[in-house]
């Protein structure tokens, strides 16, 4: 596999390590113009409209920010890297501009702008951003990308996706703390994939509506199954627009 940090869209591959359970018509799936949930995703509660009702089409410009943001910070690593060379990961100068630095994950980071994306894209579902509580759980659910959301989030995909080796020290299971600490685990020898390879799989495994354990799907579809009106708590409605 070519190391270079980069996104290469449609051309997923069985040989490439982006998650091989993310296949080529699930990813068209995911990120079609024309997106539709799934059957079973779909379902309304009585009485569930406005905010509580969770457009195809809002779902899939939320999904679609969420890419993008991955694919500007693998852009931004790609940069500082060139910028700074292959040992960029022990440059003072070069954690700064990534997050990973003494400064820590600032506003102008390349982790800070990633979360600033993350949020954005959470406040398009349902109780997405945690600050309200959902009275079907009595619980302030919320997405769990972002800073803000996953320290609360009863979202299942998260405990999966965080006790992934690689990610040991994170934080917190939000995106960019699992980031943080696998970026610090690479530079320290410590990881079983490169900057790339774990930037692929952390998105395949954030959009993926196939299985990442059983059960539980990837972070975005997983939040529609389990606070959804069809195996979930009610807490909202799905519906293809």
């Amino acid at each position: 596999m070519n190391h270079d940090i980069r996104l290469q869209k449609n051309q997923y591959k069985p040989g490439q390590e982006l998650a091989a359970r993310v296949a080529v018509l699930e990813h068209r799936l995911v990120l079609n113009s024309t997106f539709k949930f799934p059957h079973f995703l779909v379902g309304a509660t009585p009485g569930q409209t406005g905010n509580l009702m969770m457009t195809s089409h809002t779902y899939e410009r939320a999904q679609r920010e969420v890419d993008k943001a991955f694919a500007n910070f693998a852009g931004s690593m790609a940069k500082i890297k060139n910028q700074f060379g292959p040992d960029y990961l022990a440059n003072p100068l070069a954690l700064n501009l990534i997050g990973i630095g003494e400064l820590g994950v600032t506003h102008h980071s390349a982790l800070g702008k990633l979360d600033t994306a993350l949020i954005k894209a959470e406040i398009r579902l349902p109780y997405g951003k945690g600050l309200s509580i959902d009275p079907s759980t009595g619980l302030s659910i919320g997405l769990g990308l972002s800073r803000r959301t996953a320290p609360t989030s009863p979202n299942s995909a998260l405990v999966v996706i965080a006790e992934d080796p690689d990610f040991t020290g994170a934080n917190s299971s939000a995106v960019v703390d699992l980031l943080e600490a696998g970026l610090i685990n690479i530079a320290h020898g410590e990881s079983t994939k490169n900057e790339a390879q774990m930037i692929h799989s952390l998105r395949a495994q954030t959009l993926q509506f196939a299985e990442i354990a059983p059960g539980v799907l990837g972070t975005l579809p997983n939040y529609l199954a389990q606070f959804g009106s069809t195996s979930g708590t009610r807490s909202f409605s799905t519906k293809n627009t």
